[in-house]
């Protein structure tokens, strides 16, 4: 009896025991997947976070970005700003279209005021002409106190003739321009490289100006005035009958030829005075419009031919020769070329006056001889 009981006890802690392992492994069971469960949660927190650490990452790159764009924009609205309200001075050489004249001009092509304006030559500026320190003058040496916009300062340089027949000088500098204005507070720099090669050779024209207007206006007054003295004149002759102002068409055959000749010798010592006028300062000869002039001569000198005797071929020879000379020095060119088309016109010019001279000569002759 006690033996069976102590069986049975035996068989209900052993089985209580398989209880108690059963249920131990499944809460072991449970417990894993549960800690699993943490874990595989655990995990999404963290990769969400990190995913949540890298759109941050990312929102905050493109807040930079769109900083910086934003910084960059204003920048480039002050400098544009700065740009329209800046002022801008540059320099260069320049030739008068009617002489052989150089210019060094300084202007400001902005729309402020450029104050204190430095200018700096490299190699330092010089002229052909020893009577112009151009290096010395306060443009150059000193600078500006100030430039207004659109204002420009220009001072000679040196006659082209001069300049360019000089081989020692310079054809090209380097000038830097430093001033301030505008909306920025500092100094502005410009470099430019000034190149006086594109000035030689250069055709000259004459143009009119105010000068010429004024001169043209005095030639009509005088003109009306002349016309009025000669209307009234005219009238003064028609109350007293006609008379007959070109006698000479009724005159004899060798009187009309003595009338020519006069006329060719007037009109010859017209133009040697006229030459040796202009010639006593070169600049009147290119600025008295002696090309014109000369043409028209010309012209005149052929009417006069016209009623030349036909015996007289030396002398209408000569006269042909004369007229031909005229027009070819009515009809050159001037260029920027150290003086060679100014020397050519000169050179010319005095031979036509030799061969007036001794035209002249020879007509006296044979009137002497008749």
């Amino acid at each position: 009896m006690d033996k069976e009981k102590l069986d049975l006890t035996l068989v209900l802690l052993q089985a209580v025991a398989l209880l108690v392992q059963m249920a131990s492994l499944i809460a072991l069971i449970i417990y894993v997947r549960k800690t699993s469960q943490m874990a595989s949660a655990t995990n999404d927190m963290a990769q969400a976070t990190k995913r949540s650490a890298e759109t941050a990452e990312e929102m905050a790159s493109a807040s930079r970005k769109s900083a910086e764009a934003a910084e960059k924009t204003l920048e480039e609205i002050k400098e544009s700003r700065d740009q329209e309200a800046a002022p801008y001075v540059v320099a260069y050489f320049d030739a008068s279209p009617s002489s052989h004249l150089i210019y060094l001009v300084v202007r400001n092509i902005g729309k402020t005021v450029a104050n204190n304006v430095k200018l700096r030559f490299d190699p330092p500026l010089l002229s052909g002409n020893n009577d112009i320190k151009i290096g010395e003058i306060p443009l150059v040496k000193e600078g500006i106190g100030s430039i207004p916009p659109g204002y420009e300062i220009r001072t000679l340089l040196d006659s082209a003739i001069s300049y360019f027949g000089q081989k020692s000088l310079p054809l090209t500098y380097n000038v830097t321009i430093s001033y301030f204005g505008g909306l920025r507070n500092e100094r502005r720099i410009l470099e430019q490289v000034l190149d006086l090669h594109a000035l030689e050779g250069l055709i000259l024209a004459h143009d009119k100006g105010l000068p010429d207007l004024v001169k043209q206006m005095e030639n009509l007054v005088k003109h009306i005035s002349d016309t009025s003295k000669e209307t009234q004149k005219m009238a003064k002759n028609l109350e007293n009958g006609v008379w007959l102002r070109n006698p000479e068409l009724f005159f004899k055959t060798s009187e009309r030829s003595d009338l020519s000749k006069s006329h060719l010798l007037a009109k010859l010592a017209e133009f040697k005075l006229l030459w040796i006028s202009a010639s006593k300062d070169r600049r009147d000869i290119f600025s008295s419009g002696l090309e014109n002039k000369c043409m028209l001569i010309g012209q005149q000198l052929l009417i006069i031919l016209s009623n030349f005797p036909e015996d007289s071929k030396e002398v209408r020879d000569a006269v042909i020769d004369i007229v031909t000379k005229l027009s070819k020095l009515g009809g050159i060119q001037f260029y920027l070329d150290g003086g060679r088309s100014d020397e050519k016109f000169i050179n010319l010019g005095d031979s036509i006056v030799k061969r007036i001279e001794a035209l002249i000569e020879l007509i006296n002759s044979e009137n002497g001889s008749v």
